[in-house]
């Protein structure tokens, strides 16, 4: 059973030991969680013995990039050559490089708007 903010995350079956979340769980908020998994036989005495299980948190793309900022003024020198990159915007994506490369393209703002 692990605990976040007071909250029980897992629980396990008393008599089936399956395994279950009581949450939604969030990569970017904790990727693995380890704990332990006991069972006891019902003899006299009572046996017991324990695993380590370690859950992995497999990453979702849930969340879109983001530029690092909503604006960027460009000043261009007139006499520049063509095919002159005048800007890289900076994005990053905190599901992480798996959902990398990005890919752009230009949205052409309607003349009327």
């Amino acid at each position: 059973i692990e605990l976040l903010n007071s909250r029980v995350l897992f629980l396990v079956g008393s008599t089936s030991g399956g395994l279950v979340t009581t949450v939604s769980l969030d990569f970017e908020i904790e990727d693995k969680y380890t704990f332990q998994v006991q069972a006891q036989d019902s003899g006299s005495p009572p046996r017991s013995s324990r695993i380590n299980v370690t859950v992995f948190v497999m990453n979702f793309n849930d969340n879109p990039p983001r530029f690092g900022s909503h604006h960027y003024l460009i000043k261009v020198n007139e006499s520049l050559p063509i095919d002159s990159i005048i800007f890289s915007p900076s994005v990053e994506d905190i599901d992480g490089p798996a959902n990398q490369p990005f890919f752009f393209w230009l949205y052409i703002f309607p003349s009327n708007v």
